[in-house]
């Protein structure tokens, strides 16, 4: 791994080598910090978006559980009684679309982000047990120089 010296392993590599471990450390664990946040954020982004959903769905069912009676007004009211009608169901299709496509967006990112933090959490332990290894290993004894 190391080129050896008179008296052991080159002494400026094995710094050198030990800096860049210590570098690819820390930029490991700043990008697992950064996914981590983006995860945090894609949470509070679905929870906003269950929650809006659950609000949604009880204003659907209370509009269902109290129809207007049609035969009561009068003719003009009832068309535009009957255009509202058309536009919430519009406005309510567009609405849980949306939320589906953002759903299934948050979900693929989640699952990205979770293999993303994995992967970097592999290089991080990898990176740390090399860093440990390098710490821990004694440099070979010189040679011996025999007379002849």
């Amino acid at each position: 791994m190391f080129h050896t010296t008179l008296l052991g392993y080159d002494r400026l590599e094995v710094d050198d080598h030990l800096r860049q471990a210590e570098l690819a450390h820390a930029r490991l664990a700043d990008e697992r910090d950064a996914a981590g946040a983006r995860c945090r954020e894609l949470e509070r982004r679905l929870n906003a978006a269950h929650h809006e959903n659950t609000g949604l769905r009880e204003r659907i069912e209370l509009l269902q559980r109290q129809p207007i009676d049609a035969a009561a007004l009068q003719e003009r009211l009832r068309g535009m009684l009957d255009v509202a009608r058309e536009e919430a169901d519009e406005h309510l299709a567009a609405a849980r679309a949306q939320a589906a496509r953002e759903l299934e967006t948050a979900r693929r990112e989640v699952a990205e982000l979770q293999r993303l933090r994995d992967r970097l959490r592999d290089q991080l332990h990898q990176a740390s047990e090399l860093l440990e290894a390098d710490l821990h290993t004694d440099p070979p004894a010189p040679p011996r120089l025999v007379a002849a």
